[in-house]
Formats: C-alpha cells, sequence, structure tokens
C-alpha cells in the first residue's frame, strides 16, 4: 500500500516517523515544495521516497495525506485532481473541515474520498511553551485521541484506512462528524489563538511596555505562546471564511470580560473569589484529563460515539440534523 504525504513538516514527518515499523506493508512517499524540507524528510526516515514532481509522488497512493496550510488546499485539489488514481482516499489535517469536503466533491470523482483528521499531540507534550519548540517525533500523537471525520454516506472502506492509520499512529479514534470537527478546532485552536492575539497587541509597545518587558510572567508567556501555530494569512484566510462562528467567538470572549469587568466594577470580591475557583478548578480537570486520558463521566456520554453509530449516521444523516 502506498501512502504519500504532502507537506513534510512538523505532522508530515511526524506521521511518516511513526509509519517507520510498518515498511513492509507501507510504502511512504514525501513531497513538500520546498526541496531542502523534502530531502531533510527523506534523511531521518520519514519517507522512503521523494519526488520533485508532485504528480509523480502522488501516482499510484492509495491514501494521500496533506499536511499542508489551509490556504494551500485550493491550488492543491486543481494540481492533484488529475494525478489522483480511482477510488483514492484523500486526508487532510487542515481545519475547516466542512469546506475543504465541498473543495473536494467540486474538484474530483465521485469515487475519491474525503477524510479530516483533527490532530492531537501525545500528552508528554503538553507544556511545551512554544510552537516552535516541538519537532518531528515518532510518537507525536501516541497516547492521544485523533478526530476523524467524514461527510455523510462516506465508503467504509475509507473510513478503515483513516482509523487503521490513527492506530498505527499510536492514538485512539475519535469519530466526528464535520460539523462537530470545526467545533472542536474552533474552541481548541482558534479561541485561544484570538485570546492570545488580543493580549499581546494590548501590550506589546503599548505605553509601559518598555519598562516591563524585561521581566515578562511566565504567565505572560504561556498565553502569548498560544498564537502562532498558523501563520498570519492562513489564520486570516480561515477565520473569513467561517466568519459567522469568528464573530461569535469574539462575542464570547468580550462577553467573559465584560462580566469580569462588572464584578471588578462593583467590588464584588465574594464572587470574583467564587469566578476564579470554579475558573480554577476547571483548568485542574482540563489539565489533568489531557494528560491521561481520564475525563470524568460528567462529560456528555454521547461525546465519543462508537464505530457501529457513527457509521450509521453517515449514511442516515448526521445527528445534528
Amino acid at each position: 500500500m502506498q501512502i504519500t504525504i504532502i507537506g513534510m513538516g512538523q505532522i508530515g514527518c511526524s506521521i511518516g516517523l511513526a509509519l517507520q515499523g510498518y515498511q513492509n506493508d507501507l510504502t511512504i512517499v514525501g513531497y513538500d515544495k520546498n526541496l531542502d524540507r523534502q530531502k531533510f524528510a527523506k534523511s531521518i526516515g520519514a519517507c522512503v521516497k521523494t519526488f520533485i514532481n508532485m504528480h509523480d509522488a502522488v501516482e499510484g497512493a492509495d491514501l494521500v495525506i496533506l499536511a499542508t496550510p489551509y490556504t494551500t488546499l485550493p491550488t492543491l485539489f486543481g494540481q492533484l485532481k488529475e494525478s489522483i488514481k480511482q477510488g483514492c482516499v484523500i486526508i487532510s489535517t487542515a481545519p475547516n473541515k466542512k469546506f475543504t469536503s465541498a473543495l473536494i466533491k467540486e474538484n474530483f470523482p465521485e469515487d475519491t474520498h474525503f477524510i479530516g483528521l483533527t490532530p492531537s499531540f501525545n500528552p508528554q507534550y503538553i507544556r511545551i511553551l512554544d510552537p516552535g519548540d516541538i519537532i518531528e517525533k515518532s510518537d507525536l500523537f501516541s497516547n492521544t485521541t485523533l478526530g476523524i471525520s467524514a461527510p455523510a454516506g462516506t465508503n467504509e472502506t475509507a473510513l478503515k484506512y483513516a482509523s487503521d492509520l490513527v492506530r498505527l499512529l499510536g492514538a485512539k479514534v475519535y469519530y466526528l462528524d464535520l460539523l462537530e470537527a470545526d467545533g472542536i478546532e474552533r474552541n481548541s485552536n482558534l479561541l485561544p489563538s484570538l485570546a492570545s492575539f488580543i493580549t499581546l497587541t494590548a501590550t506589546f509597545g503599548q505605553p509601559g511596555w518598555n519598562d516591563t518587558r524585561d521581566t515578562i510572567s511566565q504567565s505572560y508567556l504561556n498565553l502569548s505562546a498560544a498564537y502562532g501555530y498558523e501563520n498570519p494569512q492562513d489564520l486570516a484566510r480561515s477565520i473569513l471564511d467561517e466568519k459567522e462562528n469568528a464573530l461569535a467567538i469574539l462575542d464570547r470572549l468580550t462577553s467573559q470580560a465584560n462580566e469580569l469587568r462588572r464584578l471588578i466594577e462593583q467590588e464584588d470580591e465574594k464572587e470574583l473569589v467564587a469566578s476564579f475557583e470554579k475558573t480554577h478548578k476547571s483548568k485542574q480537570y482540563i489539565f489533568e484529563g489531557r494528560k491521561t486520558g481520564n475525563w470524568e463521566v460528567k462529560d456528555k456520554p454521547d461525546s465519543k460515539p462508537d464505530k457501529k453509530t457513527f457509521l450509521k449516521e453517515l449514511f442516515f444523516g448526521s445527528r445534528e440534523k
């Protein structure tokens, strides 16, 4: 079986490294428009073959993994539609899965299958300060849960390819529909990125900055590190393609800021302490659950449907509908 990985950055290389032990059954082909990056990927064993031409890289591939920025997808699909073999499964790690699914439908024949992959990193890396500190790791996805999402009616074989890939990466499968996947990525990636952006723009270069910059706290650095996982163009395009959802996130942030301002303005110490204590417990719950994978029973019971339920929803419609 041939797997072609397009985009040999942190995620693409880490996927290739995780599949090193299965080279008797899998042929891993790597492609990156940056030839130096492509050579590096091959030198560390993230792929066994590389091609200068992307069309040659995907020729004969059963599975094509797109580990590329969101903004590259329209151009990529236009280039790939003449080269993808019949029945190929395309997996994308980029955000906006519903939008990506529509692009696939526009550019490829019906027998080309799309699967969205929602990445999640190994818990041992959760305290890494900056996104650039995590480089290529064979266990980047180990001991975690990766989301798989697909359009209604997706071929069961395509789903099996994706779920088998997740298990080979050392992760558990979390089945989602496209709307759920997009919602999760907004809450876990876009919201903190925007909160971090607001913090940075409200402080950097503002009055008093020169007096405090040499004594910036760990808390400030932790919050600042949430910004930068996507390049500016990719972040802007992703937000504008989901304008209403992005505005809803900003409304939530504004609402919480206004509520905090109200408590401070009224000098309501009792409510302020209660709010801080409640949030502190929430933080502990999140960190402990993410670290161990053992979440409390209070999570909604249908948050992780089994495969049988998921397939039923794919063929007969999502539960949200």
